[in-house]
């Protein structure tokens, strides 16, 4: 049984975000401009020091300690990133996207913004758009269930470790249940973009709508989605 129902609602959805993409990128770029601003190897450096600061809830300790462990690795995976991702740029971005995970503080969120940053704010690897994307957190799945309604299902939280033998981002105390339920959630959304023209990394901005809009006070005559919202006055 699919997981999301009126899935071209979801689609439609995302069409309006994509109408949104300047103001999206302006919020970011305005983050990137003040906390990115090294050339070179340094440049990588701030972009991770960024991406942990937008991860909510990672404290101060584990955040210091995760950016010790990246200065660490960068430079020799910058290099070995440029040496592949000609070749093959889905198994580049894997290979990124699984160094940085591995390392001490860093789960998939953080690992993920700070591929998102690089690619699409900062111009660096553009070629790994089409592979982007970001663990659904409770702010996106609230837009998905409560408002857009095309999504009923449990909610998946991200497993964080990956397992050196394969592809399992999951710690070994957790049950392989958690990590198929995961992986299919993610899959599936993939599976409907896929056609689209719309890249999978336009459902991590499902954020936006309840950062701007969905506030104790919501403003849901300025929603981008309102037409498609079922809880909104404007539908």
């Amino acid at each position: 049984m699919p997981l999301f129902q009126n899935t071209d609602r979801l689609i439609a959805s995302l069409q309006l975000l994509t109408h949104q993409r300047e103001h999206i990128n302006k919020f970011y770029n305005s983050i990137l401009k003040l906390q990115v601003t090294s050339e070179g190897i340094d440049k990588y450096k701030e972009t991770l020091r960024a991406s942990v600061n937008e991860r909510r809830g990672a404290s101060f300790n584990r955040g210091e300690h995760a950016v010790q462990s990246f200065d660490n690795i960068i430079e020799d995976l910058v290099n070995e990133v440029n040496n592949t991702i000609e070749q093959n740029t889905e198994e580049s971005h894997r290979l990124l996207f699984e160094s940085i995970v591995r390392l001490p503080n860093i789960d998939q969120k953080i690992a993920a913004m700070y591929i998102k940053f690089l690619c699409l704010y900062l111009n660096i690897w553009p070629q790994m758009i089409p592979f982007l994307y970001v663990p659904i957190d409770r702010v996106v799945l609230k837009i998905l269930g409560d408002k857009l309604q095309v999504y009923t299902g449990k909610w998946a939280q991200a497993p964080t470790v990956k397992n050196p033998q394969g592809n399992l981002y999951i710690r070994g105390n957790q049950p392989s249940s958690q990590y198929n339920s995961y992986i299919e959630f993610q899959q599936e959304i993939s599976n409907i973009v896929e056609g689209t023209n719309i890249p999978r990394i336009m459902v991590d901005e499902l954020w936006f709508i309840g950062f701007l809009f969905c506030k104790p006070y919501p403003l849901c005559s300025k929603c981008w989605v309102n037409e498609l919202c079922q809880g909104s006055p404007f539908n």
